[in-house]
């Protein structure tokens, strides 16, 4: 299944993650997205972190305010936020998902959108014709 990853800035080696793995699909229509927010990297203490929003083919799937390095929590602090997502292919089986990820870590020069398009493996399968007896 395909995977994507998406980062924000990297401030004193401390950086936010976004990783969206397409992990299944249902009925050769529809995809299970799972996403998984990291905030990662730099030494112990606490970050400041922006506001920060995700969003996964125009749903929104995490926000959250802006995060003071003294509260000692996610997103600030290291840890991970997880959720999935199901999102209905094309007829013809292709989709590409736009992924909104705003975020800055430490101070709002950074704070954009880091985000950009996802593209799915296809959900239909070819067909494989090895041999045919009395094929019309």
């Amino acid at each position: 299944m395909a995977s994507i990853s998406f980062y924000s800035n990297n401030y004193d080696g401390r950086q936010l993650r976004l990783t969206i793995d397409q992990t299944q699909i249902i009925n050769g229509s529809q995809s299970i997205l799972h996403w998984t927010l990291y905030s990662e990297g730099g030494n112990d203490k606490y970050y400041t972190i922006r506001p920060t929003q995700i969003a996964i083919n125009g749903t929104q799937v995490y926000s959250k305010g802006f995060t003071s390095w003294n509260t000692h929590e996610f997103p600030a602090a290291k840890g991970r936020a997880t959720g999935n997502i199901t999102v209905t292919h094309n007829n013809d089986g292709s989709l590409s998902v736009p992924v909104y990820f705003y975020t800055g870590v430490y101070s709002s020069k950074w704070e954009k959108d880091y985000g950009g398009t996802f593209t799915l493996n296809n959900s239909k399968k070819p067909a494989n014709i090895i041999a045919a007896s009395s094929f019309n």
